[in-house]
């Protein structure tokens, strides 16, 4: 980022309100497009003129400071600046996922306690919460109200309630202050080298941590964001692009493996980005060279939680050093690998993970735990992961704490199976879980999702050449396609869900 947008982007401080670095955006370069959705172009200074109207017409809705507001809204660009006006009032937003069952958006008004909801008029609302449709009444309603005045001092009001699952599958938030926004803009900043004007394309459901972590950093950079739909094809993705002058893009890993079948050996699909960010949950190491190889040298594979923000950006240098890795900390965080009673592990030595630092939440809203293994304690956010660390400061994933297979006593950390088996060139994706057994607790099963002919006796041959006899899977099972959540992760549970009613049908037959 260069001349007045850099000065603009840096002259925000931790106590200021998001909305007041737009309004000196649209000051310093008001036709620099801020958000673009198809044929749609939203330049800074409306965007600020938008926003603040809006703002305003949700003040004559009742919505205060300190308020939650509802978005059960589709990936557009009004979702997008009524998160930003909710904020300029003080208030903070919540995005359910709008293709989510009745009664989990039910739920999740019930446990925010939200002042008012705004849904798209397609979107089923549930009922129970003051609620209105976003349609031409609405805009009709936003175009006559005044301009209103961003709340001071912002930085420590929650300004949007990042949404994941609790350990019963009820919806639990944390939230995201103003300040802490300003922390992920420095982090994302400094690992993508965000140095000159960026257009970003965001793909990802506007629901999700992960698209907030990497839009709101543009915005507040004073870049543009292109809007396009979630269920882009590999080859729309690659023609927006190259059509649309884009720079940088944020992905999950289903797309990564898309493009990566789209791309074949020898040539890199998409040269013209400086930064390719896949989020959601890890690829494996051949995966990360792969995209480094054949997609594009800016590839990033990032990890990070609701929680925490962006804990690592892998870079290419990164995995091709240490290509088994998540990467190294970002600025501003600090991570700790420690044992069950909070102190650091020797190098090499698998723990729990921890983090802190200005980017991380403060605690959970709505419920008062997260997924097993995940709190806050003492300053302290633990993700709920395993790891381990090596002296360079590189860290290794070794499961989630709820994943642990325990065989006849000895702790399984199904990433280490997982790597062995990801090694066969015929294998897309792999999911190691523990199923119970008489005998040993629990037992091994890999659930292998393959892209071309397999033969289980060569996977257990491979297991067998670099693992010990105890963490050999007892069985492998192969899919067409492993379960994922929306976000792109594998969904353990639906697997031994699956598992167990497969033997038991068998046992009954």
């Amino acid at each position: 980022m260069t001349g007045n947008a850099a000065k603009v982007a840096d002259c925000a401080t931790s106590s200021a309100n998001i909305y007041d670095i737009i309004r000196r955006h649209a000051a310093v370069m008001p036709e620099r497009p801020a958000l673009i959705e198809g044929s749609r172009i939203i330049c800074y200074a409306e965007l600020a003129q938008t926003v603040a109207k809006q703002a305003g017409y949700l003040a004559t809705l009742g919505v205060r400071k300190g308020d939650r507001v509802g978005l059960l809204l589709k990936d557009h660009a009004d979702h997008f600046m009524l998160m930003l006006a909710a904020a300029l009032l003080g208030a903070a937003s919540v995005s359910p996922n709008w293709r989510a069952k009745l009664d989990e958006k039910q739920l999740i008004a019930k446990l925010f306690g939200l002042r008012l909801l705004i849904f798209d008029p397609d979107v089923r609302a549930p009922a129970g919460v003051p609620a209105l449709p976003l349609d031409e009444q609405w805009n009709l309603c936003v175009s006559k109200s005044s301009l209103h005045e961003p709340v001071p001092a912002a930085g420590d009001l929650p300004f949007r309630i990042l949404l994941t699952s609790g350990t019963s599958g009820a919806p639990k938030g944390v939230e995201l202050t103003h300040a802490q926004a300003f922390a992920w803009r420095d982090i994302a900043r400094t690992a993508l080298n965000l140095t000159t004007p960026h257009r970003h394309l965001s793909i990802l459901p506007l629901a999700f941590t992960g698209a907030t972590m990497l839009n709101l950093p543009h915005i507040i950079l004073g870049n543009t964001i292109e809007l396009a739909s979630s269920l882009v094809t590999p080859e729309e993705f690659v023609a927006l692009v190259k059509n649309h002058a884009i720079t940088g893009a944020t992905v999950v890993p289903t797309i990564v493996r898309r493009l990566l079948r789209l791309a074949g050996p020898g040539a890199q699909l998409l040269p013209e980005l400086d930064y390719l960010v896949c989020l959601g949950s890890p690829l494996s190491a051949g995966e990360r060279r792969d995209a480094v190889n054949n997609l594009t040298r800016g590839f990033v594979d990032n990890y990070g939680a609701s929680g925490s923000g962006p804990v690592t950006f892998m870079s290419a240098a990164d995995i091709e050093r240490c290509p088994d890795s998540i990467g190294r900390p970002v600025v501003q965080t600090q991570v700790e690998v420690v044992d069950e009673k909070g102190r650091p592990c020797p190098a090499g030595e698998i723990g729990r993970l921890r983090c802190r630092g200005p980017a991380a939440a403060r605690g959970f809203c709505g419920s008062s735990s997260g997924a097993a293994g995940e709190l806050f304690d003492d300053g302290w956010y633990y993700p709920g992961d395993l790891a381990k660390m090596d002296a360079d400061g590189f860290i290794y994933l070794a499961g989630r704490a709820a994943d642990i297979v325990i065989h006849g006593g000895s702790n399984v950390y199904p990433v280490e199976i997982e790597r062995v088996l990801m090694r066969h060139p015929g294998v897309r994706d792999v999911s190691v879980v523990g199923v119970p057994s008489e005998e040993y607790g629990e037992d091994v099963v890999a659930f292998v999702e393959c892209s071309s002919a397999v033969a289980e006796r060569d996977l257990l041959e491979a297991c067998r050449r670099h693992l010990s006899p105890y963490k050999i899977p007892k069985r492998i099972v192969f899919l067409d396609e492993l379960p994922r959540s929306p976000a792109g992760k594998v969904q353990k549970q639906q697997l031994l869900d699956r598992f167990l009613e497969v033997q038991s049908a068998t046992a009954r037959a």
